[in-house]
């Protein structure tokens, strides 16, 4: 027999599924250097939300193609967005930014709207310098 789906993690405690394991790690005091003992931790973990890695990190290429225009490169998943952030950023109109993906996946939606900030960080430095700006976050900054 199934009953009813629990569907938050309030309704998991209260019936008592709530699957908790104490993976033993120890609470850090900050300002005190770190064990030099390593823990490692294995096992899986599964999510219903999105909230994890992409694929790829984000990564853009702007270039400036004139005083009035400028071209964005970027791993996106909302090149409308981006282009109208970077706009206001630069205190453009829309129409004097262009926003291309040279392909599309791999995101799952993190790259909506979180790719803006990376995107108008180069794209300031490209309008300051005159030249094109390449960023691409490593996986601890992304």
């Amino acid at each position: 027999q199934v009953g009813l789906p629990v569907t938050s993690m309030d309704q998991a405690v209260a019936l008592g599924q709530l699957q908790a394991v104490d993976a033993g790690i120890p609470a850090i005091e900050f300002g005190q250097p770190l064990s030099p003992q390593a823990t490692e931790i294995q096992g899986t973990f599964r999510t219903g939300g999105q909230r994890h890695f992409c694929a790829e990190t984000h990564a853009v290429v702007v270039t400036p193609v004139d005083s009035q225009r400028i071209n964005i490169v970027a791993s996106d998943e909302n090149s409308a967005w981006t282009a109208a952030c970077v706009a206001k950023v630069l205190r453009m109109t829309e129409n004097q930014v262009t926003c291309t993906v040279p392909r599309g996946g791999g995101g799952f939606g993190a790259k909506t709207l979180r790719q803006t900030l990376t995107a108008a960080a180069a794209a300031v430095a490209a309008r300051t310098l005159q030249r094109s700006v390449r960023l691409h976050l490593d996986r601890d900054q992304d």
